[in-house]
């Protein structure tokens, strides 16, 4: 994608009129960063694109905040797709915990898929699920819809043979969903599933509360696209992935397991566990086409080794153009709550709030 030039840029913060827009109402203290002039048109240019919420975090500190045509700000918002970052952190906190390894076979868990003389389940692992390389299918069709999920995931053909190719598939995170539940369930942690076992090992230590998820008719949470958060509570989530893992000083997820969720595949290094990845605004991919897209195996990027180049930019999306983005290089967390609008640009949003 080619990035917007400045005067672009120029050009679309001319049309947003500066100073606090009707319907919103705008906090702000100094950042470090002293970027609190960019937020603010960053803001505009979000409530211009039918943005609901701008919030910027920085060192567990609320350095800004902007909520838009007429959004409540203690409503928890509908985070659709962003609710699979998530998944990492649960994978984290499990490893962490001996509950499962990244290589393990899922089916020895979800039993339902063993000994299928159609298709090659028993080969699927835990870190395929995650990194989307699976092979199950990206169409949500009857899934998306059906009262019992975990039935109609048990049915799912696959389209590849596992960890031959990236394909985006909500599937991938109901049958994570209920591989943890039956995980944590055997353990007796004491948690009923695996909603209550992320509220207990990374919720509540960052003082995250109110999380809610949609569900199927027996109980699957949709842990593709189903959470609520307030943006707040997202940034904490956020902030607590850019400390890898800390928090308050205190160590609540071990910071190699998490190093691992921000590393490429081979078969699409902007993909990691769970999180979506940029290495460069001036080389910006955007998410939507690549989640489209099968993307080609053993794709390299320019400048970019797997494994050992950390990318700057950690993106969690959804439907609406639900972001959560984690700028290191900023020391900066910032949550954009919205509605869908196809002019909507991460680049420019990205360009206008770090002066880049």
């Amino acid at each position: 994608m080619k990035l917007a030039s400045k005067h672009a840029r120029q050009v679309v913060i001319g049309l947003i009129v500066v100073g606090t827009l009707m319907g919103s109402w705008t906090q702000r203290i100094k950042a470090q960063t002293d970027l609190s002039e960019n937020f603010i048109l960053a803001a505009q240019y979000s409530s211009f694109h039918q943005g609901d919420a701008v919030l910027v975090m920085q060192d567990e500190k609320v350095i800004f905040q902007d909520y838009q045509n007429g959004y409540n700000p203690n409503e928890p918002h509908l985070l659709a797709s962003g609710t699979k970052s998530f998944a990492c952190a649960i994978a984290a906190a499990a490893v962490e915990d001996k509950l499962l390894t990244l290589d393990e076979k899922v089916t020895d868990t979800l039993t339902e898929w063993k000994g299928s003389k159609k298709f090659p389940y028993d080969d699927i692992t835990v870190f395929e699920l995650l990194s989307q390389t699976s092979g199950l299918p990206s169409d949500q069709g009857i899934l998306g819809q059906a009262k019992d999920r975990l039935k109609v995931l048990f049915l799912l053909p696959l389209t590849f043979p596992p960890g031959e190719q990236f394909q985006y598939a909500p599937a991938n995170f109901y049958a994570f969903a209920a591989l943890m539940t039956r995980k944590v369930q055997a353990a007796k942690t004491g948690d009923e599933d695996v909603i209550a076992y992320l509220q207990r090992r990374v919720f509540d230590p960052i003082g995250v509360t109110g999380f809610d998820i949609r569900r199927d008719d027996l109980g699957l949470p949709n842990l593709a696209a189903g959470g609520l958060l307030t943006a707040e509570a997202w940034a904490k989530f956020g902030e607590l992935l850019l400390q890898r893992g800390a928090w308050e000083g205190k160590q609540v997820l071990d910071a190699d397991l998490l190093k691992q969720c921000e590393v490429g595949t081979s078969q699409n290094p902007y993909y990691g566990l769970s999180l979506w990845l940029q290495y460069d605004l001036r080389a910006w991919v955007p998410l939507e086409s690549i989640a489209a897209a099968l993307p080609a195996p053993g794709q390299e990027v320019e400048g970019v080794t797997l494994g050992e180049t950390v990318p700057n930019y950690v993106i969690m999306a959804g439907e609406g153009k639900q972001r959560l983005y984690l700028i290191r290089d900023l020391n900066l967390v910032v949550v954009r709550f919205g509605r869908a609008d196809d002019s909507w640009s991460d680049v420019d949003f990205l360009g206008i709030l770090t002066g880049k």
